[in-house]
């Protein structure tokens, strides 16, 4: 279908691997063309005992859903699908560390984050925080403040971490989404239509769902800059860029709603 042929269009390619069960580029990964499943130890990113999560997102990032219910592409967008487990299981903590260094590795400049763990991972927090990747985290949908009840990576207050609550299409804050002065920012999180795994269309909601329309603000912060930019800059671009919604108040820090259309003002004035 042209949805599923949108997605293969905007893989990333790792031209220095082939498939022949050898690693030719000697990352330490056997025939990773496109992406690798840290779960299993394998190349195979995608099963039927999934659900549509992942692939709701990609569709977010790298394309425009139209009032027809078709979708057009988002040009300056590549992804790099990377699998640390199945929604429902729990991953490994282990698995999400070597997945945010291979992206580094391979070049990666916005890293998305649609989980979260109650348990803080020293590791983990290392490996964010000297990271020179942008993250845009979900804030999580359990209607708490993520201020006190702390929850992770959503909870790091760092110069290159975007923590992402969701809102509805009246303004207001998502009744599910967490809340608190570590949330930067609000995007759309409610009734979003999505691309799914059986090439269907669905409504998802949820922070995970808003995660992909900051990240793909921050693709056109790095995309459309004569220079390329740093996660703090990055960050600083996208929340200057902000509206300031009132019904936000009290909830997220500064009020801040996502405001695509803003960006290239603000580019210019770099």
């Amino acid at each position: 279908s042209i949805e599923n042929a949108i997605l293969k269009r905007h893989l990333w390619k790792n031209t220095d691997e082939k498939i022949d069960n050898i690693d030719n580029d000697a990352n330490g990964y056997v025939d990773d063309i496109c992406g690798y499943n840290f779960k299993d130890n394998n190349t195979k990113l995608f099963s039927r005992e999934d659900t549509s999560h992942g692939t709701s997102i990609a569709n977010i990032l790298c394309t425009n859903s139209t009032e027809d219910g078709n979708f057009e592409e988002n040009e300056f967008i590549e992804f790099m699908p990377l699998k640390i487990m199945q929604q429902g299981n729990d991953g490994e903590c282990d698995d999400l560390v070597d997945a945010i260094l291979y992206a580094q590795e391979n070049g990666a400049e916005i890293c998305v984050v649609s989980l979260l763990m109650f348990k803080e991972n020293l590791k983990l927090k290392k490996v964010i925080k000297e990271s020179n990747m942008l993250f845009v985290v979900a804030a999580g949908n359990y209607n708490l403040d993520i201020d006190e009840v702390k929850m992770y990576p959503c909870s790091y207050n760092f110069n290159n971490v975007v923590t992402v609550g969701s809102f509805r299409c009246d303004g207001c804050l998502s009744t599910t989404s967490n809340y608190g002065e570590s949330v930067d920012i609000v995007a759309p999180g409610t009734d979003i239509l999505c691309l799914t795994k059986d090439n269907k269309v669905s409504y998802m909601g949820g922070t995970s769902f808003a995660v992909p329309y900051v990240a793909k603000a921050c693709a056109i912060i790095y995309s459309m800059s004569e220079e390329i930019k740093s996660a703090n800059e990055m960050k600083k671009i996208l929340l200057d860029a902000a509206s300031k919604n009132k019904c936000l108040k009290g909830k997220i820090k500064d009020n801040n709603q996502l405001n695509i259309l803003n960006i290239i003002p603000k580019l210019k004035e770099e």
